[in-house]
């Protein structure tokens, strides 16, 4: 299993980030290469997700359970697969006060696994690529969360 991690600040106050965090329609708009994506009731989502790895290209269906922590904590577990393949994935969310007034610290971790024909054949090209896609889901969040503090 590999291990990411990171830190973002957020331009929007802490509640806002948490309500964006719990909300599986936002979430659902942060993963990338989203084909089709449905909101199953209040915490969980399944999609449709393009990937592409080196010469390897497949459709993963998979489901993302979002977890309420509390004021300052929640947990993303996206679990599926596809063309043989499987991927685990349970990310962690804490948020703090940032330093300036309005701004929100997020601190995520990510623990990913897969398994199968993507992870034999992808060898070092995929531990790029779910770094990359991990930072992106995150980076995404932030403008969401910045936008709708504008907004």
């Amino acid at each position: 299993m590999k291990q990411y991690q990171g830190e973002l600040i957020l331009e929007a106050p802490m509640a806002n980030v948490h309500r964006l965090i719990l909300d599986p329609e936002r979430v659902a708009q942060c993963i990338p290469d989203v084909l089709e994506s449905r909101v199953e009731d209040s915490r969980r989502i399944t999609a449709k997700i393009k990937v592409g790895i080196g010469p390897l290209r497949a459709i993963m269906e998979v489901t993302g359970v979002i977890e309420d922590g509390g004021v300052d904590q929640a947990r993303l577990t996206i679990t599926g697969g596809g063309m043989g393949s499987r991927v685990d994935m349970v990310n962690h969310m804490t948020l703090s006060p940032g330093e300036r007034t309005n701004t929100t610290v997020l601190r995520w971790s990510s623990a990913v696994s897969v398994n199968g024909p993507i992870a034999s054949l992808g060898g070092r090209l995929l531990d790029a690529h779910v770094q990359k896609t991990t930072q992106a889901v995150f980076a995404r969040m932030q403008e969401l969360a910045q936008t709708e503090a504008v907004g």
